[in-house]
Order: structure tokens, then C-alpha cells, then sequence
């Protein structure tokens, strides 16, 4: 607890001045106290305030931390801890140390110098020494932030996110247990920033807000520094929520993962990127790029893959999966259960709706156990775009006309919207082909030229569809006053008997 009070009166006093002093560094000769080895371990000499102003901070891990040369590791004995510590350790906790670090190993060929070992290794080592030390919730709190942070720079995603989850937990029961305005600040503030890193931004805004609306306060500090703390909080809270995400640094850093994970995708085989897509730990533009190169395709082997994407729980992967599935082509119809599962949910979504719908229309007359759910879709549904799909799926598919011209013939009956009146009639040139009740509409229809020609053009190629049997209602509307109606039936006529 002294020490991360410590790290926060630091940055009250230098956000505070205009510190541009570089980072730099020197050696220094240091005896382990476990097993008595001399060894070099660089030092911090000099830095500037500029440290809390990098990317990593919206981990809320800042510069010495994210340093390879923080975390000293005896070349002998294999005590690893931060360069804080390395001297202080207790003599009563040296037999214990000495007896989880005989079991340990730190992989030290390819190297000359601590840092250069990997610093993931070393944490893990450090890990089971500050275990030994009876740390607090806050060391362990910070203490897998810096965790995640350097899991992410060796590109081991999945642990990450098991550090990340470790570190919010551990954040919310510091929480539960102190009602301080300045610790349920600064919890809030790492609550957020986790959860954001953990792809949950809705809940991580939450924590934001609410810390917005408290100002730091700490007994244990002065006045000054209290402001100090405050005002840099509130900074980092206004910066995770500006609306120009463009500039966020953290927006910044996000691009750099995720070109990594691209680049490396593009290199990968199906069953690879099969496997990627259901990681959690693969970046959302990612698992886009890979759904879309698994329907590229064309191959029945990824069918299982984009189910699991049609079912996703993230509304994206779902609606974009959806999407390109239209692309596809009858070649979806191994995905039409899975469709209609989507679709009969309650409360979906106009957008997910609409692609299910054109993807349907897309497959064509195998989509036939769909027409049920579609109908029920065009009897409820109040928005015209989706309700004009469903209607052009319907005519796509081409089946169950006893269930779906009555409902073609109530719609243009009672609706005024051109588009979906377009495309009742489409539907029902392609569905009433057998059913002389369709006829009527159709050649009525064919006046329907007032500023929407097609309309009447869809009538026209509707009769034409149905053929023969049009022909004696055609030939009475030959009697029509409406020249228009007249031309268009003598048309008509004479392609039928043509053909």
C-alpha cells in the first residue's frame, strides 16, 4: 500500500512540472542477499514526467514497468523481483525463497545481460518469489496489469486476457472493501481500463462515468497532491472518452496489435484460421478478415465455422457473418436451420434481420422451410426496407403459394409504399404462377406507372411468368379505357403466344 502511494505522490509532483529530462541509465554491481552472487544490474539515473503520458498508461502501467531492465533476475540463484526489492528482501522469507527458486529455471544461453531474458519468463519467476512475500491485493493488482502488458508485446494474447481478468477481479474486491473516494477513483479508473482490454467497452465507459463523478482524496497526502492525482485521473478518464477516438493513443496501439494478428493470418492455413476465429484472444478486425476469408472459399469444410460465427454472441461477428453470406448463394443452404434460428429470436436487430432475409431470397427454392418465418416477418414488421426483403425473398423462393399469395394480395390491397408494393408484386408473378387469384392484381398493377414505372414493368414480367392461363383475363383487359393498360396488355399478349 506505502509504495503505490508512493508511485501516485511521484506523478502529483512531476505532472506538476515541466520535467524534460531523459531516461537514462547506469550499472551498478549488486549482491543477491539469497545466494550471496554478485551481479549488474542497470539503475535508473534520470527521467522525465513524460513517462505517465505514454500509450501504456491507458493500462494504467507506467514507465519503470514497462522497461525489460525493471525486473532484476540473480544469474545464480534465479531471484527475480523488481529492482525495488531485489535488496530488501526479509531474512526470515530467504529459506523459503531459497526453496521454490531451486526448482526454478531461467533459460540464460542466448543471453549476456538480465534484460535481454524474456520478461514474461522472468514475471512468472517473479510471481512465485512475491508469493513467498505476502503481497497485497494492490501490488498484485499492478502487478498483472504489467503482467498483461508485457504477454501482449510477445504476442501471447490468450494469456494476456488471463492476466487482465486476474487484475479486475483483484480491482473489485479492493473496491468492496474500501469506500474511499480516491481508492474507488483510482479502482474505477483500472476496472474500466481491463474491461476495455477485454473487449467489454460498454461496461468500461460504466466504470469511467462513475469515476468521473468522484474526486480523489488521501488523507495521507497534501492538498497539492491530492489536486495533482485528481486532475491526472480525470485527464485519463476524458481521454478514454473522447469522442475523437481517432487520436486516442490507446486506439493507436490497438492498430498495432492488430496488424500483427493480420500478418500473420495471412500467412495461415484454414484449419489455423478456423481456430483463430474462435479465440477470444483474436482482435474483432481479425476475426472479420478471417470470416471473410472462410467464405471466400466456397467450402463445405468451414460450414461449422460460420455457424459458430452466425451464432456468436458479439452483434458484429453475427451481422457481418450474415452479410457476406448473401455472397454465397445457394451454396448457404447448409446454414438455412441456422438462419431461421437467428431469425426467430425476439428483439433482433433491423440490420441482421435484413442480411438473414437477403441471404434467404440469395439461396433460392431450398430456402422453402424459411417461408413461414418470413411471412410472420412481413405481418409484423413496420420498417419498409426490411419488410420490401422479406417480400423479395418470398418471390425468390418461389414455394408455398396456398400460404403466400393470399398475403401478396392483402398487401397490395391495403399498402401505399411503392417499394413494398414492388415487390409484392414481384413475389407474387414468381409464387402465383399457378394461381388465377394473382392475375387480377397483376394486370391492375399495370397502371401503377405514376412515378414509379417499375412497378408495372414487375406486373408485366409477372403475367409473362405465368403464361397461358393469363390470357382470357388479358384479352378483357384489352377493353380497358386506359390506352396505357391496352399497349401494355397487347404487349404481353403477343410474348405469351410467341414464346
Amino acid at each position: 500500500m506505502k509504495v503505490y502511494r508512493l508511485i501516485f505522490s511521484f506523478i502529483a509532483i512531476v505532472t506538476c512540472s515541466v520535467n524534460l529530462s531523459a531516461i537514462m541509465w547506469s550499472l551498478e554491481k549488486m549482491k543477491c542477499l539469497v545466494c550471496k552472487q554478485e551481479n549488474h544490474f542497470n539503475v535508473i539515473s534520470s527521467y522525465g514526467s513524460y513517462i505517465y503520458h505514454r500509450p501504456s498508461k491507458f493500462q494504467y502501467v507506467f514507465w519503470p514497468l514497462t522497461d525489460p531492465r525493471v525486473l532484476y533476475s540473480c544469474k545464480k540463484c534465479n531471484l527475480t523481483c523488481y529492482m525495488g526489492d531485489f535488496q530488501r528482501i526479509p531474512s526470515n522469507k530467504i529459506d523459503a525463497l531459497k526453496n521454490i527458486l531451486s526448482n526454478v529455471e531461467i533459460p540464460r544461453e542466448n543471453t549476456q545481460r538480465y534484460h535481454q531474458i524474456s520478461m514474461v519468463t522472468r514475471l512468472n519467476v517473479a510471481k512465485k518469489v512475491y508469493e513467498q512475500l505476502n503481497k497485497d491485493d494492490f501490488f498484485w493488482c499492478k502487478f498483472y496489469r504489467g503482467l498483461a502488458y508485457h504477454l501482449d508485446e510477445e504476442e501471447k494474447y490468450e494469456q494476456a486476457k488471463k492476466a487482465r481478468i486476474k487484475a479486475l477481479q483483484l480491482a473489485k474486491k479492493i473496491m468492496a472493501a474500501n469506500d474511499s473516494p480516491g481508492i474507488q477513483k483510482k479502482m474505477l479508473v483500472i476496472s474500466g481500463a481491463m474491461r476495455y482490454f477485454l473487449d467489454d467497452e460498454k461496461n468500461a465507459k460504466r466504470d469511467f462515468s462513475k469515476a468521473l463523478q468522484l474526486t480523489f482524496q488521501d488523507s495521507k497526502e497534501n492538498e497539492e497532491n491530492n489536486k495533482s492525482i485528481d486532475r491526472y485521473l480525470t485527464n485519463l478518464l476524458n481521454e478514454y472518452l473522447a469522442n475523437d477516438e481517432s487520436s486516442n493513443p490507446l486506439k493507436k496501439q490497438g492498430v498495432i496489435l492488430v496488424e500483427k494478428q493480420l500478418k500473420k493470418s495471412y500467412r495461415k492455413t484454414t484449419p489455423e484460421l478456423i481456430d483463430d476465429l474462435q479465440k477470444d484472444t483474436t482482435f474483432l478486425p481479425v476475426k472479420i478478415h478471417i470470416i471473410r476469408c472462410l467464405i471466400s472459399e466456397e467450402n463445405v469444410d468451414v460450414i461449422p465455422a460460420l455457424q459458430y460465427a452466425i451464432h456468436h454472441h458479439n452483434q458484429k461477428i453475427r451481422t457481418v457473418t450474415i452479410r457476406y453470406l448473401a455472397g454465397l448463394g445457394t451454396k448457404a443452404a447448409l446454414l438455412i436451420p441456422d438462419l431461421i434460428h437467428v431469425l426467430n429470436k425476439p428483439k433482433l436487430d433491423q440490420k441482421t434481420k435484413y442480411f438473414i432475409l437477403k441471404t434467404l431470397g440469395r439461396i433460392g427454392t431450398k430456402a422453402e422451410p424459411a417461408i413461414d418465418y418470413i411471412v410472420t416477418i412481413i405481418r409484423n414488421e413496420n420498417n419498409p426496407e426490411t419488410k420490401s426483403e422479406a417480400l423479395r425473398a418470398l418471390g425468390r423462393i418461389g414455394k408455398k403459394p396456398k400460404t403466400v399469395v393470399p398475403l401478396l394480395l392483402e398487401i397490395l390491397d391495403y399498402s401505399t409504399d411503392h417499394e413494398v408494393r414492388l415487390f409484392a408484386i414481384e413475389a407474387l408473378g414468381s409464387v402465383g404462377k399457378d394461381t388465377q387469384a394473382a392475375i387480377p392484381y397483376l394486370i391492375k398493377s399495370l397502371a401503377e406507372v405514376n412515378g414509379y414505372p417499375r412497378i408495372s414493368d414487375c406486373a408485366a414480367e409477372g403475367l409473362k411468368n405465368i403464361g397461358e392461363q393469363s390470357i382470357p383475363l388479358l384479352r378483357q383487359a384489352l377493353n380497358s379505357h386506359d390506352r396505357n393498360i391496352r399497349e401494355q396488355v397487347a404487349e404481353i399478349i403477343r410474348k405469351i403466344e410467341n414464346e
